[in-house]
Protein backbone atom coordinates (compact mmCIF):
# COMPACT_ATOMS: atom_id res chain seq x y z
CA UNK A 1 0.00 0.00 0.00
CA UNK A 2 1.02 3.73 -0.35
CA UNK A 3 3.69 2.06 -3.83
CA UNK A 4 3.69 3.42 -6.80
CA UNK A 5 1.73 1.11 -9.98
CA UNK A 6 4.84 0.40 -12.07
CA UNK A 7 2.35 -1.13 -15.10
CA UNK A 8 0.42 1.94 -15.04
CA UNK A 9 0.50 4.17 -18.78
CA UNK A 10 2.57 6.78 -19.25
CA UNK A 11 2.77 9.07 -22.06
CA UNK A 12 6.61 9.24 -23.64
CA UNK A 13 7.70 13.13 -23.96
CA UNK A 14 6.63 13.30 -27.65
CA UNK A 15 3.25 12.17 -27.44
CA UNK A 16 2.36 14.47 -24.20
CA UNK A 17 -0.75 16.06 -26.04
CA UNK A 18 -2.27 12.68 -26.89
CA UNK A 19 -4.96 10.33 -25.84
CA UNK A 20 -3.84 6.95 -23.72
CA UNK A 21 -3.96 3.76 -25.81
CA UNK A 22 -7.22 3.18 -23.95
CA UNK A 23 -9.04 6.20 -24.65
CA UNK A 24 -8.13 5.42 -28.90
CA UNK A 25 -9.32 2.44 -29.19
CA UNK A 26 -8.70 0.00 -32.52
CA UNK A 27 -7.25 2.42 -35.29
CA UNK A 28 -9.57 2.29 -38.44
CA UNK A 29 -7.63 1.00 -41.37
CA UNK A 30 -7.76 3.32 -45.07
CA UNK A 31 -9.28 6.66 -44.08
CA UNK A 32 -7.13 8.84 -46.02
CA UNK A 33 -5.91 12.53 -45.23
CA UNK A 34 -9.27 14.92 -45.01
CA UNK A 35 -8.67 18.56 -43.95
CA UNK A 36 -10.26 19.36 -40.08
CA UNK A 37 -10.30 21.80 -38.02
CA UNK A 38 -9.21 20.71 -34.17
CA UNK A 39 -8.53 21.27 -30.80
CA UNK A 40 -5.82 20.73 -29.88
CA UNK A 41 -4.06 20.01 -26.00
CA UNK A 42 -0.94 21.85 -24.74
CA UNK A 43 1.29 21.59 -21.53
CA UNK A 44 0.07 24.22 -19.83
CA UNK A 45 -3.73 23.06 -19.68
CA UNK A 46 -4.84 25.38 -22.80
CA UNK A 47 -5.97 24.23 -25.90
CA UNK A 48 -5.57 25.24 -29.66
CA UNK A 49 -7.61 25.14 -32.38
CA UNK A 50 -5.55 24.61 -35.24
CA UNK A 51 -5.99 23.48 -39.02
CA UNK A 52 -4.93 19.58 -39.41
CA UNK A 53 -5.56 16.88 -41.47
CA UNK A 54 -7.16 13.60 -39.49
CA UNK A 55 -4.86 10.35 -40.74
CA UNK A 56 -7.21 7.61 -39.00
CA UNK A 57 -10.13 7.60 -37.10
CA UNK A 58 -11.87 5.49 -34.25
CA UNK A 59 -15.36 5.70 -32.92
CA UNK A 60 -13.79 8.06 -30.32
CA UNK A 61 -11.03 9.36 -31.64
CA UNK A 62 -9.09 10.90 -34.72
CA UNK A 63 -5.36 11.40 -34.94
CA UNK A 64 -4.63 14.77 -36.22
CA UNK A 65 -1.23 16.07 -37.94
CA UNK A 66 -0.84 19.93 -37.65
CA UNK A 67 2.12 22.45 -37.57
CA UNK A 68 3.17 23.46 -34.19
CA UNK A 69 5.87 25.95 -34.35
CA UNK A 70 6.77 25.23 -37.72
CA UNK A 71 7.44 21.40 -37.28
CA UNK A 72 4.78 18.39 -38.07
CA UNK A 73 3.32 16.94 -35.18
CA UNK A 74 0.55 14.42 -35.04
CA UNK A 75 -2.06 13.33 -31.77
CA UNK A 76 -4.51 11.88 -31.22
CA UNK A 77 -7.85 13.76 -29.58
CA UNK A 78 -11.56 13.06 -29.20
CA UNK A 79 -13.78 12.53 -31.97
CA UNK A 80 -15.70 15.63 -30.92
CA UNK A 81 -12.65 17.98 -31.25
CA UNK A 82 -12.22 17.52 -34.90
CA UNK A 83 -14.30 19.13 -37.16
CA UNK A 84 -14.41 18.74 -40.96
CA UNK A 85 -13.00 22.07 -43.28
CA UNK A 86 -13.14 22.74 -47.06
CA UNK A 87 -9.72 23.74 -47.75
CA UNK A 88 -6.83 22.17 -47.64
CA UNK A 89 -3.54 23.68 -45.26
CA UNK A 90 0.20 23.61 -45.68
CA UNK A 91 -0.06 20.60 -43.62
CA UNK A 92 -1.54 18.24 -46.11
CA UNK A 93 1.88 18.32 -48.05
CA UNK A 94 3.58 17.68 -45.05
Amino acid sequence: MGGRRRDRYTAPEEARYSLSPEAIGAPVEGSGLRPVRAWVPANDGTQSRVDAVAVSPTPDAVCVRCLDDGRPFQAWVWRAAVRHRATPAAIDAA
